[in-house]
């Protein structure tokens, strides 16, 4: 399967095109480039780790179980891994 990347960081961005980071950075503020901004994202380790923690803390509601959390054990690729488990749970809905 071929991979197509719908979207560019910044930083990749600026590499492609030659425009500087700031200038970028500018036209996103102005609304002058479309953007895709993902303040959710898990992105790092720590963030991973944190969400894991919030997951697994113990909850006082007799409506938590548990047994609703499932724990993904992946390779050192985590966009990999992500993207597999995606496919996984939600190809046979398309």
């Amino acid at each position: 399967m071929t991979e197509i990347k719908i979207a560019l960081s910044i930083e990749e961005t600026a590499d492609y095109t030659g425009i500087g980071r700031n200038t970028l950075r500018k036209l996103v503020e102005w609304n002058k480039l479309p953007v895709l901004k993902l303040k959710s994202a898990i992105n790092s380790k720590a963030k991973l780790a944190g969400v894991a923690k919030h997951n697994l803390r113990k909850y006082r509601s007799q409506d938590y179980s548990r047994d609703n959390i499932t724990l993904l054990y992946g390779t050192t690729n985590l966009m990999q891994d992500v993207k597999d488990v995606y496919h996984r749970e939600f190809d046979a809905a398309l």
